[in-house]
């Protein structure tokens, strides 16, 4: 099993942005050890076509398999970039939804089991119909639970009143747990924190 590294950008496509370089060289420290960081999905990067990833980056296409799902010009937020590991067999990569959902259906060395890695950028805006269509597109392409399946991202909805500081659920929340119920019983999925923290309470509500 590789190594993953998860991290929302919150842009990379305008050099005028927030800490441009600054993201620019950490992600390229992260890909000079491809020993230790075996996936890395980089998502919210804005970017909309393969001009734009950053050069550096592109050095590291003999070590890694970069895979692209662009934003949109109606989803200009959107936009993911994952790097794989060449050591790792890649069978199929289908985009579920552009700049939203991806997948890449893999095989490591050693496993006789596929796996099968679903990342996922959740819309944080708009009407909850947009964002439980990402959703209904995941459970539409939900494969067979005898192989591993690993879903990584920001979903932008949380399960659990445990995760609001309401603690309540808001009305997204409400209606995507209706679909992701549907999804952790098909890929038989477990949440792992909350499996082993019940109760806790685990997030930083910061004001400027």
């Amino acid at each position: 099993m590789a190594d993953i590294l998860h991290w929302n950008l919150k842009g990379i496509k305008d050099k005028r942005s927030l800490n441009y370089k600054e993201k620019i060289e950490i992600v390229t420290h992260l890909l000079s050890s491809p020993q230790k960081n075996g996936i890395i999905n980089l998502q919210e990067t804005h970017l909309g076509n393969i001009d734009q990833i950053p050069l550096e980056w592109k050095h590291f296409e003999h070590i890694y398999t970069m895979i692209p799902n662009f934003s949109t010009n109606t989803d200009t937020f959107a936009g993911t970039l994952i790097f794989i590991k060449k050591s790792v067999e890649i069978i199929d990569v289908t985009i579920l939804v552009p700049g939203r959902v991806i997948l890449v259906k893999t095989r490591h060395e050693g496993d006789l089991r596929n796996t099968n890695y679903f990342f996922i950028y959740g819309k944080a805006s708009g009407c909850n119909t947009e964002k439980t269509a990402i959703l209904h597109k995941l459970l539409d392409h939900c494969l067979d639970p005898n192989d591993l399946n690993i879903l990584i991202g920001d979903y932008n909805f949380v399960s659990s009143p445990l995760d609001r500081n309401t603690n309540k659920l808001n009305p997204s929340d409400e209606a995507c747990k209706r679909v992701w119920n549907d999804i952790e019983v098909r890929l038989n999925l477990v949440d792992g924190f909350r499996d082993g923290n019940i109760f806790a309470i685990i997030y930083y509500n910061i004001s400027k």
